[in-house]
């Protein structure tokens, strides 16, 4: 296996459609898409690589009126190795948003 860190070049819309509504909730539709460079090290070895990738990051803020939302992504990334055929991931992410201002209305 491998591990290591990217760094990450994109452009999001969020909230730029009006929200749909499911009881008390809004649901809020986004998009980020970018190009991403990537640094890693096999394990148990002293060999690092390098190579770049594209992605895009599907997601919706799910909350009421307030500070606290929850947002749930769908990352796609797609890498360009030179080793492999085909190098991509998937995965769903959770995260949970508090905005700063008291007086904001998120929704």
């Amino acid at each position: 296996g491998h591990s290591g860190m990217d760094c990450r070049l994109y452009l999001a819309a969020e909230r730029i459609l009006l929200p749909l509504r499911l009881r008390n909730f809004r649901i809020y539709p986004g998009l980020s898409a970018g190009f991403l460079a990537r640094y890693d090290k096999y394990e148990l070895t002293t060999l690092y690589f390098f190579y770049p990738g594209i992605f895009l990051q599907p997601f919706v803020e799910v909350g009421k009126a307030g500070r606290l939302s929850l947002i749930v992504s769908l990352p796609l990334d797609y890498y360009f190795r030179r080793d492999l055929k085909l190098s991509l991931s998937a995965v769903l992410g959770l995260s949970l948003r508090w905005y700063m201002r008291k007086n904001y209305e998120a929704f």
